[in-house]
């Protein structure tokens, strides 16, 4: 009797071992596949984001730096991309508004909603030889981060929703 609740004690002690590497395995493979989604999507949206014809800038809403950049925002503001994303937002703006600039980030992420800025007032942006870009912007974020988009365009490349390339109004 001994030798069968012997044998018994260690199946059962066996089972348990198998049921939690299962378990683990299971766990493991379902984290293997969430990770390769995720950098999936993340490709897709780099490519996405790397088509437009457009300047974008992801930038973190808290700290200010930009975290990721298409190669038209270097062409734009005149950086390579490493110096690009080494930098704060507040690099590409104008001295007399970088004070300004940081409560108005901090402000957008307390109430974050699409917005495209046009032409009033003017919007400017500095290239990295100092110059100034006459600028539309469009600004976009979500709740899940602190993560803010940015699409930046040279006011002169910029029309309205509705505008056509000539600059004519379309009605929507």
């Amino acid at each position: 009797m001994k030798a069968l609740d012997a044998a018994v004690k260690r199946i059962q002690e066996r089972a348990i071992l198998e049921t939690e590497d299962a378990g683990r395995y299971y766990e493991k493979a379902l984290r293997l596949r969430a990770e390769n989604r995720f950098a999936s999507l993340h490709a897709r949206f780099n490519t996405l984001v790397e088509m437009l014809p457009q300047a974008v800038l992801v930038i973190d809403g808290r700290t200010g730096m930009i975290k990721e950049a298409n190669q038209m925002a270097c062409e734009l503001f005149g950086y390579p991309m490493q110096s690009l994303l080494s930098i704060s937002v507040e690099e590409l703006i104008p001295e007399q508004f970088k004070h300004v600039h940081t409560a108005y980030r901090l402000g957008f992420l307390s109430s974050v909603r699409r917005r495209e800025m046009g032409y009033h007032p003017p919007i400017f942006g500095v290239r990295s030889d100092g110059a100034k870009i006459d600028m539309a912007i469009a600004l976009t974020a979500t709740p899940i981060d602190d993560d803010i988009m940015v699409v930046c365009t040279e006011h002169s490349h910029w029309k309205a929703p509705g505008q056509t390339a000539s600059g004519a109004v379309v009605a929507g």
